[in-house]
């Protein structure tokens, strides 16, 4: 592989981790605490904080993107490093000034796409903002100006994609008000365009701007969300049909923790309104998980899913596909990455064990099909896989994973999983159809 200096750097950083949170735990002190707040000022209104994180992961495919083109080759292992290191100063109560650096490098990566914008930006500002708290007390109201990560409730349409090696932010401005048990999000912003190796800019084509409102204490351990987005884009092609799109976003979460153990769910719904070029927008996305976890150490859950995304049902004309716009399916669609949220049915389950001195293993199945016939098969970056073709089956797949963290030493943190996509009848009627292997292993040193 090459740039082996990526993983060897960071696998350093975690060694010397290891020595020095042994010493922390015989000492029972903190060694990054000294970092949490540095005071300018000798009264305390100023001060500074510094943060950061050095991160590793391995990764292995065999049989990638189902074996096509055959011209590609689809085996591989490389490596992904990243460094962020953030500086978050507070000039008293009012204002607050955070500038965050990165560094996202990869090794040589042979499969079809080589190195990704998601794996490499290789120095570039990450966040860069003003805050301004103007009633600084229990209800307040903070305006952020700059760029800024800005993931929104469960993350389904707006997203950081921490798996990413570069993740997302935006540019722009935001302001939230909190009232009693009430917090609204209002924004105007443009996603930021990652360049891999000049500095990131913000697209100057595209403008999401809305609302998202949480009311944090519906009932005991309940919470609700209900938001609007809009998104603007200067140009697009959706499923035949191209031009400027305007698409408008209603939608509410309902959401319980299940606190020690007990019941756990989420159910969201949300519509799309709005044109593309000539042709109007009807498009909506419908999700219920609920899970169950019991007292005891391992503490086991089990859950159980079910996601849909609306697809078109024929090229041109009206749009029905699902626009996931800036939201993450890694969190929801299994850990390869192979399914988007659009034109998609996810028939999820699973189970967990969680140890209380950090350790937990994952096991969780997917079963997925098209929702229309008439539309593709898209891919967690919402590019198409497949086109609808001469391909009339809807059964695109099902993914197994299994996973497993262990938090070491406080700051940190190693994960390794492996995954298994087993190809569908309409994958296997348009090309290529080898099933997926995926292994990865992961490790972050947190200050």
């Amino acid at each position: 592989m090459g740039r082996p200096w990526v993983g060897g750097c960071v696998l350093a950083l975690l060694c010397g981790a290891g020595t020095v949170g042994a010493q922390d735990i015989q000492s029972h002190k903190d060694v990054f605490g000294s970092l949490q707040r540095v005071e300018i000022s000798g009264d305390g209104a100023w001060w500074l904080s510094v943060d950061g994180h050095a991160r590793w992961r391995a990764e292995s495919w065999s049989g990638y993107n189902f074996g096509a083109p055959a011209t590609a080759d689809p085996n591989d292992l490389y490596s992904l490093g990243r460094f962020f290191l953030t500086l978050d100063v507070h000039a008293g109560s009012a204002l607050q000034l955070v500038a965050e650096g990165k560094s996202s490098m990869a090794s040589d990566r042979t499969l079809v796409g080589g190195r990704r914008t998601s794996d490499e930006d290789a120095l570039d500002l990450q966040q860069g903002y003003a805050q301004l708290t103007l009633t600084p007390a229990a209800d307040s109201l903070r305006l952020r100006v700059g760029r800024q990560e800005m993931p929104l409730g469960g993350e389904r349409l707006v997203s950081v994609s921490d798996w990413s090696n570069t993740r997302k932010t935006f540019e722009g401005v935001t302001g939230r008000v909190v009232a009693g048990r009430w917090s609204v999000t209002a924004l105007a912003v443009a996603p930021v365009l990652v360049q891999s190796y000049a500095f990131d800019h913000r697209d100057p084509h595209t403008l999401l701007y809305g609302a998202y409102a949480t009311d944090a204490a519906l009932a005991a351990r309940v919470s609700l969300d209900i938001y609007w987005l809009g998104l603007r884009r200067d140009s697009v092609t959706t499923n035949g049909t191209t031009g400027a799109e305007d698409r408008q976003t209603l939608g509410a979460r309902l959401w319980r923790s299940a606190g020690a153990a007990g019941v756990d769910y989420s159910a969201e719904l949300a519509g799309q309104a709005g044109s593309v070029g000539a042709a109007r927008i009807g498009a909506w996305m419908a999700s219920a998980q609920a899970g169950y976890t019991w007292r005891g150490a391992p503490a086991p859950r089990v859950h159980l899913g079910l996601d849909y995304a609306s697809g078109d049902a024929a090229a041109g004309g009206t749009v029905g596909t699902f626009n996931e716009l800036f939201g993450t399916a890694h969190r929801y669609h299994g850990t390869m990455d192979v399914d988007g949220g659009q034109n998609l049915v996810d028939l999820s389950t699973g189970v967990s064990l969680t140890w209380r001195d950090g350790p937990s293993l994952a096991l969780n199945g997917h079963h997925f099909d098209r929702a229309s016939r008439g539309d593709a098969f898209y891919s967690a970056t919402l590019s198409v896989t497949r086109a609808p073709g001469v391909g009339l089956a809807r059964h695109l797949g099902d993914e197994l994973d299994l996973s497993g963290q262990y938090t070491v030493l406080r700051h940190l943190l190693l994960l390794a999983g492996y995954g298994h996509y087993f190809p569908g009848a309409f994958v296997a009627q348009t090309g290529s159809h080898r099933g997926i292997n995926y292994t990865y292993f992961s490790s972050q040193l947190t200050l």
